[in-house]
């Protein structure tokens, strides 16, 4: 009964204006990026071609990124993080509860914001990654710092990229892995949120908007405190140079999926 809890939530999920949306909104931001390299680039000799995982729009020196980082917070709970107060405002929680069970409508109900979240985000990125590689040549080398391949700085800011050992093993390979990590983030965030509104006290659905915001901005905070950058920015940006600790958002995304699941029985059990 829990699979076809989390088939059928998945669909109404699926199903949401806020989740088309959120492929909308996520897919303007790639192709505006990429008609703008397209065009720079258009007839350009090779030795000055950036390399194409380097024009994805996760990239810490493409403007478009930084536009989209701004207002991640607020996307990255569109997608799936509304399903609940949905199903309670529809009536669909007693439905579903009733059908497959209080517990395995609840824990469905993250998987299934989990799921839908990650493909929200990892399907555009790897429609850009594909196109990328179409689009462009693969011999290209360049780097948007403007700094030679051969330059000791350039070489130096190389082994500060997030698991920088993978983009030496293979420069697609390593970005295919960040686009994973990065929805994988992403979805742990929204299951946090998710949760976070199965809470008797969150009675307003605008507040949905709040915990992610506040997650993301008291952990840049305590990074501060730590003398430690924990800044999202850093973390969430492909070929970012600044020191880091590169697991850092992977723990702290397993630590808000161990909260989440811990919200998420108390609330089963409470119901039942």
């Amino acid at each position: 009964m829990l699979i076809k809890s989390i088939y059928t939530q998945c669909k109404i999920i699926f199903e949401q204006k806020l989740f088309a949306l959120t492929l909308l909104i996520i897919y303007v931001f790639i192709i505006i990026n990429f008609a703008q390299n397209a065009i720079e680039f258009y007839g350009a000799d090779i030795s000055a071609i950036i390399h194409p995982m380097k024009m994805s729009l996760l990239n810490t020196y493409v403007k478009w990124g930084f536009y989209f980082m701004q207002y991640l917070p607020l996307i990255v709970v569109l997608p799936a993080s509304f399903s609940f107060f949905n199903d309670k405002n529809n009536h669909t929680t007693v439905y579903l509860s009733a059908k497959f069970g209080v517990k395995n409508y609840y824990y469905g109900k993250i998987i299934a914001v989990f799921t839908m979240t990650f493909l929200a985000f990892f399907i555009p990125f790897i429609f850009e990654y594909v196109l990328n590689i179409i689009a462009f040549p693969i011999q290209a080398i360049g780097d948007r710092s403007n700094l030679p391949t051969f330059d000791y700085g350039y070489q130096e800011m190389e082994t500060r990229y997030i698991f920088h050992q993978l983009w030496h093993l293979n420069p697609y390979f390593y970005y295919l892995i960040f686009i994973t990590m990065f929805s994988f983030v992403m979805a742990s965030f929204s299951t946090f949120v998710v949760s976070i509104t199965m809470l008797p006290m969150v009675n307003y659905k605008i507040l949905t908007f709040l915990p992610a915001y506040f997650a993301f901005t008291m952990i840049s905070a305590l990074g501060m405190l730590l003398g430690i950058n924990m800044n999202y920015r850093d973390y969430l940006m492909s070929f970012e140079s600044s020191e880091k600790i590169d697991a850092l958002y992977l723990a702290i995304s397993l630590l808000l999926l161990i909260t989440s699941i811990i919200i998420t029985k108390h609330k089963a059990v409470k119901e039942i």
